[in-house]
């Protein structure tokens, strides 16, 4: 019996011990919590990893509600200021209307005077209050000197302006749509937001209103949360998390990145490549490993039809819609079609989330503009004088001549004249990418006749005769140029039929021996016909950074090797080889002028330094050496060897005409 009562005491010790061990080891398992990481650093640990996310998705809702809220409020603010601002009334109700002014401006006033205890400062005391014409009175003993009281004093007196206002304003000022946003303020009693209330509320818009664009809200780029197991029972709610990650960097939303990959990436200018992220209106950031460029959008559609803008700016929209839908005329005797048309740059693109401190494209006009002008759009228009140039008047604006066309389409020639204070339109490109257009075109040409030069010893020094008028011809040249951006970036030749042939220009000179001195009154032309100018004296646009000015004009569109022709006699006083002009001839035609010809690819044998050259003798071969783009010959006038000195140069242009 002792022995049985001992075995099951110790069969219950044997069962308390397992169901101790067993509860024991319930009690001792750890907890599963999340441990939060931003950019590698740990922030802290939660409980739950949805309802963190929850949270944030959460408190972005709610941002994007009180900006849309705060949208309808400034709207319907602006809307009736416009109608109050803008509007005639009769008497008694622009007398009313002055009465709503002067309380609101002396409210908003009010809000500066008013002690910590809600009070009103002595000198702000309201007793009587005379403003301009209208006179408010109270009662002789009532002093207010409490804020809140004045606010409902004021709003008082403003709604009685409102109801007179609405009930005796012509209807035709208050129509359908300016009567709601009338009835609205009125009826919502927004006259009782202070004025640094809605300054709050536009800040607040500026601040987050890409949340309006979002359908979600997401975490900050960065955070890591990895699942734990441990004893810590300490934690953070989801919103003290929120607060901390928040402090360190901002939530995301779902939009699209643009990466535009630049090759010249080292010739852009800082300004450009480090637009500020927090102060201007464009969403650019810069990749600090590839500096490529990129742009964020809230929509994929935005960039695409930036892009078809961006292209139609350049190229005209009907011209453009012609290539894209295969509906190009076809060439009969002349005309021109669009070959190929691409972006220079590589373009990718993919869906991502963004932080909302990024400046994201909301719209494609944004976007467009900052492809076009960068940081620096300045669009203005200038009038133009009667006796300007399109030349001249692209030289005094600081732009070049393709930008004016470009932006001045009626004009169609460099030969187009203007009326007196016609209104033209300037702007400075500085696009971001670069628009390639292959064309194809087919030009009948008018040939400038040829200026023979006789010298005759029976004349004397100085004097000339014409022997035999000139008459220009007419060249069929058909040729491929490409652009970029609106700009000729290289020609090549075809085809040259005459249709017309020329007839030269005679003159004899007298002179008894070969002069060194160039005429004032008749210059040559440099190359052979069937040129194209590919850009003109002045300044030019360039891709990246701020543009340049060009010494001279760039004569294209004639075969590589083709001769270059002395415009005016005079002395060669440099010839050789410089990085940026390449091959090259000055000549001092000692008539207190100057003529460089660049980029040459060689010279002929009998050319030295020091000797004395005709007019229309040849010189030298057209090439593409030192910093050229293509085939053609650089060429300027000036009045002293300085070829780089801006004060000496003079267009060129006016002087080639002189026949």
């Amino acid at each position: 019996m002792k022995k049985k009562i001992i075995l099951i005491i110790l069969a219950v010790i044997a069962v308390l011990f397992i169901i101790f061990g067993v509860s024991k080891n319930r009690f001792l398992l750890p907890n599963t919590y999340y441990q939060v990481y931003l950019d590698g650093e740990l922030i802290g640990t939660i409980k739950s990893k949805e309802k963190l996310e929850k949270y944030i998705n959460n408190r972005g809702i709610l941002i994007k509600e009180k900006v849309l809220d705060y949208q309808k409020k400034i709207e319907i603010i602006d809307k009736f200021e416009n109608i109050i601002g803008n509007n005639s009334f009769s008497d008694e109700v622009n007398a009313s209307i002055g009465k709503y002014n002067l309380y609101k401006n002396y409210f908003h006033i009010l809000k500066d005077s008013v002690d910590e205890d809600n009070t009103l400062k002595e000198e702000n005391r309201l007793e009587e209050i005379i403003l301009e014409d209208y006179e408010i009175d109270i009662d002789e003993d009532e002093v207010i000197t409490n804020y809140d009281d004045v606010i409902e004093y004021f709003n008082n007196n403003i709604e009685e302006s409102l109801e007179f206002i609405s009930k005796n304003a012509d209807s035709s000022i208050l129509n359908e749509v300016d009567g709601y946003y009338f009835n609205e303020y009125k009826k919502e009693k927004y006259y009782e937001i202070d004025y640094s209330q809605e300054l709050f509320m536009r800040d607040f818009i500026e601040e987050y209103s890409i949340y309006s664009y979002a359908d979600n809200i997401y975490k900050p780029l960065g955070i890591k949360i990895e699942k734990i197991n441990t004893y810590n029972k300490e934690y953070m709610n989801e919103d003290e998390m929120y607060e901390e990650i928040i402090k360190l960097k901002p939530c995301t939303i779902e939009g699209y990145q643009f990466r535009i990959k630049r090759e010249n990436a080292n010739n852009i200018s800082d300004n450009v490549i480090f637009a500020s992220l927090s102060t201007t209106p464009i969403a650019i950031a810069r990749d600090y490993i590839s500096n490529d460029l990129i742009v964020y959008t809230t929509d994929k559609k935005i960039f695409d039809d930036a892009i078809e803008t961006f292209v139609e700016v350049f190229v005209g929209k009907d011209e453009y819609e012609n290539y894209k839908n295969d509906l190009q005329e076809e060439i009969i005797d002349t005309g021109k079609r669009i070959d190929k048309m691409y972006l220079e740059q590589d373009i990718t693109v993919k869906k991502t989330n963004i932080s909302v401190k990024e400046n994201i494209f909301t719209n494609s006009d944004d976007l467009t503009s900052y492809l076009l002008y960068g940081d620096n759009l300045n669009v203005t228009k200038v009038y133009a004088k009667s006796t300007d140039t399109i030349s001249s008047f692209a030289y005094q604006n600081q732009i070049s001549v393709e930008e004016f066309f470009l932006f001045n389409r009626e004009f169609t020639s460099i030969n187009n004249y203007f009326y007196e204070g016609q209104e033209i339109t300037i702007a400075r490109l500085n696009p971001q990418i670069s628009m390639v257009v292959e064309e194809y075109s087919v030009e009948d040409k008018e040939t400038e006749y040829e200026v023979i030069e006789r010298y005759n010893d029976s004349i004397n020094i100085g004097s000339r005769r014409i022997v035999q008028e000139g008459s220009n011809g007419v060249d069929r040249i058909s040729q491929n140029v490409v652009k970029v951006n609106g700009t000729i970036k290289s020609v090549e030749l075809l085809s040259k039929e005459t249709i017309v042939g020329s007839t030269a220009r005679i003159i004899e000179i007298g002179t008894r021996s070969v002069p060194a001195v160039g005429s004032l009154g008749s210059w040559g032309w440099p190359t052979v016909q069937g040129y194209t100018i590919s850009s003109w004296f002045g300044y030019r646009q360039q891709v990246f950074g701020e543009g340049n000015f060009h010494t001279g004009i760039d004569i294209a569109g004639i075969p590589y090797g083709s001769e270059v022709y002395a415009t005016n006699n005079g002395r060669i006083i440099m010839k050789g080889w410089l990085n940026d002009l390449g091959y090259h001839i000055m000549i001092d035609h000692n008539n207190g002028y100057y003529s460089l010809y660049a980029h040459l690819s060689g010279f002929p044998d009998d050319i030295e330094l020091n000797s004395v050259v005709t007019r229309g003798q040849v010189i030298g071969y057209v090439g593409a050496t030192g910093w050229a783009t293509g085939t053609h010959l650089h060429f300027q006038i000036g009045t002293c060897s300085a070829y780089y000195n801006r004060g000496c140069l003079v267009d060129p242009w006016p002087y080639l005409m002189m026949r």
